[in-house]
């Protein structure tokens, strides 16, 4: 019996022991920061991550994972449920990645921000909000290696081609043409040795024509700028021409309209003059008397008192 009451009293014992841890640890759990969940979602694998893993903020402990499953309405995604606290600085542009703990293999989550500027982002229990996942450190150095590894085998495998037999034999000759061109620039070297000798004095010599005709287009400027002001000046003095020749043509009408009728008139009373002087002039010659006595009267004509009509003349036999 008293076994039976000794094993009795250790069973409750021992009961009431784990009531009190169970209640000590819900209050500690209810006193400690109530976090708030998010939602990871990725189409990477997620080998080494377990629940309870850390989920740090650049480098600072901020919560836990508390899940890990698939996402039942995206199908072939993964699905991270993390519980952070409440203050933790999530936002718009905030992304996850799977860093590894040292050489142990196991992972834990890691968040960060991919530029400045994102707003905080909400959540609550019903509907936690979602951040996007990139793929890890590892595992893109593990996705180039093995692109740098296909590239590498094509590498090989163009170079097996470029060292087939007629790959060779295409070297060869090449090889063999670049000899020949490199003893025909020996030659040529050889030729030229002696012109470059004269090139200093070839040098001097341009450098001297290049002087002079430096000069020379200096010299031709001065007579371009010579012969634009006489250019100038000609242009001038052709306006003054111009207005000569329109003072010209005024007095030659002023003359034609006014003074050639009047010398005309004058050259016809000269005319006139003339004539009765030549007749004056000849009358004296004939009859000199007629200076002292005047001119006598003239004939009576048909008509007038006097006129006696001329004896006919007589027919001839």
């Amino acid at each position: 019996m008293e076994n039976r009451a000794h094993a009795l009293i250790a069973g409750v014992f021992i009961l009431l022991l784990g009531i009190i841890l169970a209640l000590a640890a819900y209050w500690i759990s209810q006193r400690g920061p109530q976090r708030v969940p998010y939602d990871i979602l990725t189409p990477y694998a997620v080998t080494g991550l377990s629940v309870q893993a850390p989920v740090k903020y650049r480098g600072v402990q901020i919560g836990i994972v508390d899940e890990i499953g698939f996402a039942s309405r995206r199908p072939g995604l993964i699905r991270i449920r993390i519980a952070v606290d409440p203050d933790a600085p999530i936002t718009t542009k905030t992304f996850a990645q799977l860093n590894f703990q040292g050489v142990t293999g196991l992972s834990y989550v890691e968040l960060a921000e991919s530029g400045p500027g994102g707003k905080l982002l909400a959540t609550n229990g019903n509907t936690p909000a979602e951040i996007p996942m990139r793929q890890s450190f590892l595992a893109e150095f593990g996705s180039l290696g093995q692109t740098l590894l296909v590239r590498l085998n094509q590498l090989v495998d163009k170079m097996n081609q470029l060292g087939g037999p007629e790959n060779q034999a295409h070297i060869n000759n090449i090889l063999a043409n670049i000899e020949t061109i490199t003893q025909d620039v020996s030659d040529m070297q050889a030729a030229l040795n002696p012109s470059l000798q004269e090139l200093p004095q070839l040098i001097d010599s341009s450098e001297r024509t290049v002087s002079e005709t430096r000069q020379l287009v200096q010299d031709m400027r001065a007579l371009t700028r010579s012969a634009q002001a006489q250019v100038e000046q000609i242009g001038e003095a052709s306006q003054s021409f111009s207005s000569l020749g329109q003072t010209g043509k005024q007095i030659g009408q002023h003359i034609s309209n006014t003074t050639l009728p009047e010398l005309h008139t004058l050259m016809n009373s000269l005319t006139r003059t003339s004539e009765s002087l030549d007749r004056f002039v000849n009358d004296l010659q004939q009859r000199p008397q007629s200076l002292i006595f005047g001119r006598r009267p003239a004939a009576p004509g048909p008509g007038e008192n006097g006129f006696v009509p001329p004896a006919p003349k007589e027919a001839t036999p």
